[in-house]
């Protein structure tokens, strides 16, 4: 009921799919009859601690904890639910942001070239890959950037053919990421490629989804990270 309220809600797959997640996670250590702020720090401490989460992202869980909590209150009249909130944390109650930055540095052109051209298994079964690792390394987008785009946003503007990205997750903020990518010419074969035979509804970049990961982000994501790892670059 809570995840239909906020699709109805306007929210969309990949944020109501986090508020899931968030849930989840907090459910499988913390019962509801031990529900209290103790046991929220302590969650969120082992989360930073043990799982090398950032704080931020922590608090922002707590923050879609806190939403749901309201919901089963409200909506669903849970008695349970009719608490004082133990989900408000702040910076204070969790360990230091974890320094796991400083451990990533920048790929090398050769590295670069092993990860684009190695057929690893992910590639085998996912050979649309290929192309997302191409525009990647090209435009430094964000993947649900290059997930999102339809045939008809390949557009021209000024007399240049480009990748037209109209969504963005700084829409809520400003809408500087809604910007036009001129398509470079070693890319023009990819692109005449990907969109032959399309409608202009369609997506640019095809990939096949799961049951356990429906979102095509997620789904393709997961690969990507699997093939790299595979090649020799874990996260750190």
């Amino acid at each position: 009921e809570y995840i239909k309220k906020k699709t109805d809600d306007g929210e969309k797959k990949k944020k109501t799919n986090d508020y899931r997640n968030a849930i989840n996670e907090f459910s499988d250590k913390v019962k509801v009859e031990n529900l209290n702020a103790k046991a929220v720090r302590k969650w969120g401490r082992d989360k930073v601690l043990e799982e090398g989460l950032q704080p931020t992202t922590i608090i922002t869980k707590t923050q879609f904890l806190n939403d749901y909590l309201k919901f089963v209150a409200e909506d669903i009249e849970a008695s349970w639910a009719n608490i004082l909130s133990p989900f408000p944390l702040k910076t204070k109650d969790l360990p230091r942001a974890n320094n796991t930055n400083k451990d990533r540095k920048a790929w090398t052109m050769e590295e670069m070239k092993l990860i684009y051209q190695a057929d690893t298994p992910q590639v085998k079964n996912k050979p649309e890959l290929k192309d997302l690792m191409a525009l990647g390394m090209i435009y430094g987008c964000r993947l649900e950037e290059f997930m999102q785009i339809e045939v008809s946003n390949i557009v021209y503007e000024e007399n240049l053919r480009c990748i037209y990205i109209d969504k963005s997750k700084t829409d809520a903020y400003h809408p500087f990421g809604q910007r036009y990518l001129p398509v470079v010419d070693c890319l023009n074969p990819i692109i005449d490629r990907l969109i032959e035979g399309k409608q202009p509804e369609d997506f640019l970049i095809e990939t096949s989804v799961t049951a356990t990961k429906p979102d095509r982000g997620d789904n393709i994501g997961g690969s990507f990270n699997r093939h790299k790892h595979g090649l020799g670059f874990p996260r750190p």
